[in-house]
C-alpha cells in the first residue's frame, strides 16, 4: 500500500475525485468537522483506492463511514497493526475492505480495497477540535493541503523505500479538477463584531450568537480555509451544554479576566526556535531571520 495525494489505483491509474464537502459545526469554542470525498472508478477492472489527506495536528478523529451500494459501513479503533493485517488478508479474497491510518499527526490516509468498475463511494471522515484564541475572538482554520516533509541526505539513504514514499507522498502535479463545497453552523460564546475570510471567498448570516455561512460556489484546493471571528465583548465568561450519546449533559465554562494593564510581572526567560533545515534555504531563512529580528525589537524589560 503506497499512499499518494488525491486518490489513485494500485497501478498509479488516477480515479476521479467528483468532489469534496466540508461541513462544521460548533458550539462555543468547541468543533466538529466532517468531510465528506466522493469518488468513481472509471477503470475496467476492480482497483484499490487510495487517498491522503491533511487534519489538524491538535484534531481528534471521531468518525469514518464508508457509503457503497446503499449501505453505510463504520469504522472503529483497532490495533494498528492487526488492522493492517486483516485488510490486507480482504484484499487477497477479493471482498471489500477499508482502512483509515495515520501517517503523521495532521496527514491520514485512507484505503479503499477492491472498488469495482463504475462503482462510486462516499467516504466521510469526522473530526473535533477547539477554535483558536484571538485576542478579540477566534479563528478556524480547515487544512486543505499536504505540506510537504523535508528529510536530509542521510535519511533518504537509510530510510526503507517503501517507508520513505509513505512519509512523502507525491503531490499531484497542475490543477486539479476537483475543488470543495464548505458549510458552517457556529453558535458562538457572544455576539459577533466581525466576520473575516482571508482565504476564500465566503458568505454568511449572523443572528446573535448563531452564524450560518457557505463558499460563494465550489473552489480550489490549493490552500487552507480561514476564517477570523471577531467577538463584540472580549473575555465574557461563557457556558455551554451538550447532549452525550448516553443522553446525559456536558457543560463548558470558560472565563476570561480581563487583567489591569501595568501590573508587575516576573521575569522571563524567552526561547526562540529557528528551524534551520535544509527546506529553509534561500528566502525562507532572510524571512525568519527578519521575523526573529521584530520578536527581538517587541520585547519590554522586566
Amino acid at each position: 500500500m503506497a499512499p499518494t495525494s488525491g486518490l489513485f489505483s494500485q497501478d498509479f491509474q488516477s480515479i476521479p475525485l467528483t468532489g469534496v464537502a466540508v461541513h462544521a459545526v460548533g458550539q462555543g469554542p468547541a468543533l466538529k468537522v466532517t468531510v465528506a470525498h466522493h469518488y468513481r472508478n472509471d477503470e475496467p477492472q476492480a482497483v484499490e483506492a487510495v487517498y491522503s489527506f491533511p487534519l489538524p495536528e491538535e484534531a481528534a478523529v471521531c468518525g469514518f463511514e464508508v457509503e457503497l451500494g446503499g449501505q453505510t459501513l463504520k469504522g472503529g479503533i483497532a490495533d494498528r497493526e492487526k488492522s493492517l493485517e486483516e485488510y490486507d488478508e480482504a484484499l487477497g479474497r477479493g471482498v471489500a475492505a477499508y482502512l483509515l491510518d495515520q501517517d503523521r499527526p495532521n496527514v491520514f490516509t485512507a484505503y479503499v480495497g477492491n472498488l469495482k468498475p463504475q462503482e462510486e463511494v462516499l467516504v466521510r471522515i469526522s473530526y473535533v477540535a477547539v477554535l483558536t484564541w484571538l485576542p478579540d475572538g477566534f479563528q478556524l482554520i480547515i487544512p486543505m493541503v499536504v505540506s510537504p516533509r523535508y528529510f536530509t541526505a542521510q535519511q533518504i539513504r537509510t530510510l526503507d523505500p517503501a517507508e520513505l514514499l509513505h512519509l512523502t507522498p507525491p503531490a499531484v502535479q497542475g490543477p486539479l479538477p476537483y475543488g470543495f463545497i464548505l458549510t458552517l453552523d457556529l453558535e458562538l460564546p457572544g455576539p459577533l463584531a466581525g466576520v473575516e475570510c482571508p482565504s476564500h471567498p465566503f458568505s454568511w448570516e449572523i443572528n446573535g450568537t448563531r452564524l450560518k455561512g457557505a463558499l460563494a460556489g465550489q473552489a480550489a484546493m490549493d490552500q487552507d480555509f480561514v476564517l477570523n471571528l471577531k467577538l463584540e465583548q472580549r473575555h465574557q465568561p461563557f457556558c455551554c451544554r451538550a447532549r452525550a450519546v448516553d443522553g446525559s449533559s456536558v457543560v463548558l465554562l470558560g472565563f476570561h479576566p480581563d487583567l489591569p494593564a501595568g501590573l508587575p510581572r516576573d521575569p522571563l526567560e524567552v526561547i526562540f526556535l529557528v528551524d534551520c533545515s535544509g527546506s529553509m534555504a534561500g528566502e525562507s531563512a532572510a524571512q525568519a531571520r527578519n521575523a526573529l529580528e521584530l520578536c527581538l525589537r517587541a520585547l519590554e524589560a522586566t
